[in-house]
C-alpha cells in the first residue's frame, strides 16, 4: 500500500480553521479559507490547491513542499481580533466570529476582501455555521456566555431568533441540520432547536455510556440532516440520529486527547475525517450499504498523518510524530487540514 502523499505551506502563525469552497467543475483547484490561533496575528488567509498532482512528502510540515506541488496564495484579511469561527457562504464569501463577539462578513473581489460587521452577541463568538433553514440563507453563531443567535444573511427578510442552553454553559460548536439548529457545549451537552419554534427549551442528546467531556466539534452527514457526529476533549467520536435523541448509535474512542474537528466529505456522506490535538489525522470510510443508522462501529480509520491513538481502533497507514492539528475539511479529490505550527497541508484522498 502506497502511503498518502501530502503537499504542505507554513504561514509562520498557530492556524485554528480551514474551511473549503465549493468547488468549481471547469478547474481543478480547491480553495481553502483559513484562520489563525495566533494572538499575536489575526488574519483570514486564502489559499488554493490544484489537485490531481503528484504531491510531497507527508512527513514534512514545513515551508518547500516540493517542486511538484501547485500551491497559491490568492489574498489575506487582517483582523482586529482572534476568529475561531468559520463557515464558507460559497466560492468568495466567508463569515467570521471573532473574540470580541462580532460576526463578520468577508467577501472576496478581485483579490482584495471586503469585510463588514453583520450583527453582535454579548460574548466571545466561538462557531458559526451557515444553512436555509426557512429556505433563505441563514447564519447561527454560538457564544461563551450560552447564548446562540440565528439570523438571516439579508436580515431584514426575516426576524433574529435567540436560543439558550439550559445550564448557560459556554457553546463550543455550531451547526444547522435541516430545519434545526444543533449546539455543543463546554460541558458535553449537545442540544437542538427547531427554528420553526422559537417558544421552546429544546431537545437534549444524551450519551449515558460516557462521562461528560467538552464538545469540540460537531459535522451534519451532507445528504442525510438527521445524522450528527460529535468530537470531545476525551478523544471519543459519537455519532447521533437526530430523530432518537435518547442514545447515539455509536461512541467511538479515536484519539489520544482532544478532539479539535471532525468533517464530513463535502459530496461523500460516508467518508468522515477527524483531527486532534495528539496530532493525527484520520479517514473514516463506511461501507456504502445503507443502513437504517449512521455509526463507526466497525470502522477501522487510515490515518493520513500523526500517530493515533494506539489502544483504539486499528488504523491502516503511516504512524509518523506529528504536531496538533486543529482543523481538517474535504471536497474533491483532497482534504486540507491546519496545524499548531502553521501548516496547511493537502492530502489527496485514498480510494
Amino acid at each position: 500500500q502506497n502511503e498518502p502523499k501530502m503537499a504542505s505551506v507554513n504561514v509562520g502563525s498557530a492556524l485554528w480553521r480551514v474551511r473549503l469552497g465549493p468547488l468549481d467543475p471547469s478547474s481543478s483547484d480547491v480553495t481553502a479559507f483559513v484562520t489563525t490561533a495566533d494572538k499575536k496575528r489575526n488574519f483570514l488567509d486564502v489559499w488554493t490547491f490544484t489537485t490531481g498532482i503528484p504531491l510531497a512528502d507527508p512527513d514534512r510540515m514545513e515551508d518547500d513542499a516540493g517542486p511538484n506541488v501547485q500551491s497559491k496564495h490568492v489574498a489575506q484579511l487582517p483582523l482586529p481580533a482572534g476568529a475561531p469561527a468559520l463557515a464558507v457562504l460559497d466560492e468568495l464569501s466567508v463569515v467570521l466570529g471573532d473574540e470580541e463577539g462580532s460576526v463578520l462578513f468577508a467577501s472576496l473581489e478581485s483579490g482584495s476582501f471586503d469585510s463588514r460587521v453583520l450583527f453582535k452577541g454579548t460574548s466571545a463568538c466561538t462557531s458559526v455555521a451557515v444553512g436555509t433553514p426557512k429556505g433563505q440563507t441563514s447564519i447561527v453563531a454560538g457564544f461563551e456566555d450560552g447564548s446562540v443567535l440565528v439570523r438571516g444573511l439579508h436580515h431584514h427578510t426575516h426576524k433574529e431568533e435567540t436560543f439558550r442552553d439550559v445550564n448557560q454553559a459556554a457553546i463550543t460548536a455550531v451547526e444547522f441540520a435541516g430545519s434545526l439548529v444543533v449546539a455543543g457545549t463546554a460541558t458535553g451537552h449537545i442540544r437542538t432547536w427547531d427554528v420553526r419554534e422559537s417558544r421552546q427549551p429544546g431537545v437534549l442528546l444524551v450519551d449515558t455510556g460516557s462521562a461528560p467531556a467538552a464538545l469540540s466539534s460537531l459535522a451534519v452527514h451532507p445528504a442525510q440532516p438527521t445524522t450528527l457526529v460529535s468530537g470531545s476533549s476525551a478523544g471519543i467520536i459519537t455519532a447521533w440520529d437526530l430523530r432518537a435523541p435518547s442514545a447515539p448509535t455509536s461512541v467511538t474512542h479515536a484519539h489520544g486527547a482532544d478532539v479539535w474537528d471532525v468533517r464530513f466529505h463535502a459530496d461523500n456522506g460516508n467518508v468522515l475525517f477527524s483531527c486532534s490535538e495528539d496530532g493525527s489525522l484520520l479517514q473514516w470510510t463506511r461501507d456504502s450499504r445503507p443502513e437504517a443508522h449512521f455509526s463507526l462501529a466497525g470502522v477501522n480509520p487510515t490515518c493520513l498523518a500523526g500517530t493515533p491513538l494506539l489502544d483504539g481502533p486499528a488504523v491502516d497507514g503511516p504512524r509518523a510524530p506529528g504536531v496538533a492539528i486543529h482543523s481538517v475539511d474535504a471536497a474533491g479529490t483532497l482534504a486540507v487540514c491546519v496545524a499548531a505550527n502553521g501548516a496547511i497541508a493537502a492530502l489527496p484522498l485514498l480510494a
